[in-house]
């Protein structure tokens, strides 16, 4: 989301190149929502990438954690 929002802003600062079809596609997708559906599906977005990085940390923590039982035993 934050990705075409960016890419929105800096195609009407005209620091970017404007593309018909990229705009027309994001029109296409953007106008299926509201406001409260984007906020909610941005806030899904957010825990849902949380949730993965908590998983990765506690994965690599584990694995940290193995490696020094066995250098213990």
């Amino acid at each position: 989301m934050k990705d075409c929002e960016e890419f929105i802003n800096d195609v009407l600062a005209g620091r970017q190149e404007n593309r018909s079809d990229l705009g027309r596609l994001l029109d296409k997708c953007m106008s299926q929502f509201s406001k409260d559906d984007m906020e909610l599906l941005e806030n899904q977005v957010a825990s849902n990438f949380e949730d993965a990085v908590m998983v990765s940390s506690l994965s690599k923590l584990q694995k940290h954690q193995l490696k020094m039982s066995e250098n213990l035993n």
